[in-house]
């Protein structure tokens, strides 16, 4: 380990010599303070650090929201779950929170008194609404395209009915995807940037459109919601409603091979799951069928390793 020194404690170690008889004292002086300047030179001084363990990084980190305190804010902790920060404050509601793709910034929606999509800094510094036409209104969903110059997102409102929308992360440009009278919802942009995955029609099943508003395909029929892209675009996680609770299920990006992560409807809900950035583990929501409060969990990309990250049944929507 590297050594590390105080200036008191090179001090105390130069004082604990004793100086040679017949020395006088302005030489014993001066030998202390030539000693005292090489020592940090010498040695290779740094200062003495008094802080606890190294946080993760922001690219690390899981953002989600809690109502612990009555409203619901955004938080980010460390993936074992360590480091909870609180990052919003006030008596609104904040919800849905999504990194960006550089993990610079955070988008989320803010309800109540001070309703937007709004966007912030990993600290939650630097708040700022995007800037929407009084007619448009977020209804559910809404998630960056992989340069973060843009959001697509489920508009409601006069001459909006249920749409898909983007719009610049500064407010302009605003246009619709789809907007053909049928529920859509929840997108999510792929990595790629070719296609957006949503939530479409009754029952809720999973469709893909391009941003241009062409080539609408369906992947499923039967009750799915809250789609997510893994990082490479390959495979599609999502929710499936199987009452009483539900599953996560992930799927190739064409529909194809779907998968049963959890297999416990019986007694869970199970949704709005995410992969993390490697995309080797998926994280989700999970609380009990007759229960309310829900808890994050983490599970390799297979199903497998699953690991309870919090444990006060105030803790969703989270965002890896």
């Amino acid at each position: 380990m590297e050594p590390r020194f105080s200036f008191l404690g090179a001090h105390r170690v130069l004082c604990a010599e004793t100086p040679s008889a017949g020395r006088s004292l302005r030489g014993q002086l001066s030998r202390l303070v030539a000693l005292a300047l090489l020592v940090p030179f010498s040695i290779g001084w740094s200062p003495v650090h008094t802080s606890g363990p190294a946080r993760s990084s922001p690219v690390d980190q899981i953002v989600f929201v809690s109502d612990r305190d009555f409203f619901a804010h955004v938080y980010v902790m460390d993936p074992d779950g360590s480091g909870e920060t609180q990052l919003t404050t006030g008596d609104t509601t904040d919800r849905a929170p999504r990194w960006s793709p550089d993990h610079a910034h955070i988008l989320f929606q803010r309800l109540g008194g001070q309703e937007c999509l709004c966007i912030m800094n990993t600290d939650g510094s630097g708040l700022r609404r995007v800037p929407l036409p009084p007619r448009a209104h977020v209804r559910q969903g809404f998630s960056w395209s992989p340069d973060g110059h843009q959001i697509v997102f489920d508009a409601v409102g006069p001459g909006f009915a249920t749409s898909l929308v983007i719009v610049g992360s500064d407010g302009s440009g605003l246009h619709k995807v789809i907007a053909d009278g049928e529920f859509n919802t929840m997108p999510d942009w792929s990595p790629r940037g070719d296609r957006i995955v949503f939530v479409r029609g009754t029952p809720n099943s999973l469709w893909t459109i391009k941003p241009d508003g062409s080539d609408l395909t369906e992947l499923t029929t039967t009750d799915d919601y809250l789609p997510r892209w893994s990082p490479d675009g390959s495979r599609i996680v999502f929710e499936r409603r199987t009452y009483p609770g539900s599953d996560i299920w992930v799927m190739n990006a064409d529909g194809s091979n779907p998968v049963n992560l959890t297999s416990s409807s019986a007694t869970y809900v199970n949704d709005w799951p995410a992969f993390s950035r490697d995309g080797s583990q998926i994280i989700f929501n999970r609380r009990l069928v007759a229960g309310s409060g829900y808890d994050l969990y983490t599970m390799t990309a297979d199903g497998s390793n699953l690991r309870q990250l919090t444990t006060d049944g105030h803790s969703f929507s989270p965002d890896w």
